[in-house]
Order: structure tokens, then C-alpha cells, then sequence
């Protein structure tokens, strides 16, 4: 996020006529993108961990976790397949649980702040 301190505007007309001097203070701009959300899975051990594509999870909810951004908000969606609909994920203490459904499972959690900055994460995911 840049800040700056002050910026000042002057509108001037076609004929030449000087308008009054506007003065914006406190302009932020943000460049970041956004940080990439986590999804996590509880294991057999009852334990939160990262999926691995190639393990097979009894588990049907994913954690997922959206660090926020010192610039702006951050808000996120989800799908469960490229063809899917993006659906709003409902943040809690910055995590949310998305339901999966028997099968392999191709997630996607999207990322965006106020600024529009976006970000995607894709993970493929078995689950019995």
C-alpha cells in the first residue's frame, strides 16, 4: 500500500476560466495482490493438514484460511470444479469451511481485496 500525504486538483475550462483548488488528502493506493488463500483437511489423526492429492479423505469439510491484507479487506470465493459457479465463502476470524462431496474434487478459492487485486489457489483433492 502507498499512502501519500496530499494531492491537489484544478479544473480549467475550454475558454480558459480557472476553477477553485480542490485538495484530496490521504490517498491510498494499493499495488499488493492479495496473499493466496490455505485450505487444510483433517486427517485420520484428527489432526489439520494440508491435502495431499494423492490420499484419500473421509473427511468432508475443508478449512480454509484467508490471510488478510494491511492495504484493504480481503473477501473470498470458491468452486468445486473449473465449470463450477463462484460462491462467497463466509469468513470467520479470517476462515471458512467449504463442504465437499464424495469423489475427487477440484478447489478453487479466489482471493480479491478492495482494490481488486486477485489471487486464485487450485487444489485437487480425493475424497471417499
Amino acid at each position: 500500500t502507498i499512502q501519500t500525504t496530499a494531492y491537489k486538483f484544478r479544473a480549467i475550462s475550454y475558454s480558459g476560466i480557472v476553477g477553485e483548488e480542490t485538495v484530496f488528502g490521504n490517498v491510498y493506493i494499493d499495488k499488493a495482490t492479495p496473499a493466496q488463500a490455505q485450505v487444510t483437511i483433517q486427517n485420520a489423526a484428527l489432526q489439520e493438514e494440508t491435502p495431499d492429492p494423492n490420499t484419500w479423505y473421509k473427511d468432508n469439510e475443508l478449512t480454509g484460511t484467508v490471510p488478510q491484507d494491511a492495504g484493504s479487506p480481503v473477501a473470498a470465493w470458491y468452486k468445486t470444479s473449473a465449470e463450477g459457479q463462484w460462491q462467497s465463502l463466509t469468513l470467520t476470524d479470517n476462515t471458512a469451511i467449504i463442504n465437499l462431496s464424495l469423489g475427487v474434487n477440484d478447489i478453487y478459492v479466489l482471493t480479491k481485496d478492495g482494490a481488486d487485486g486477485t489471487d486464485c489457489l487450485r487444489q485437487l483433492l480425493p475424497r471417499s
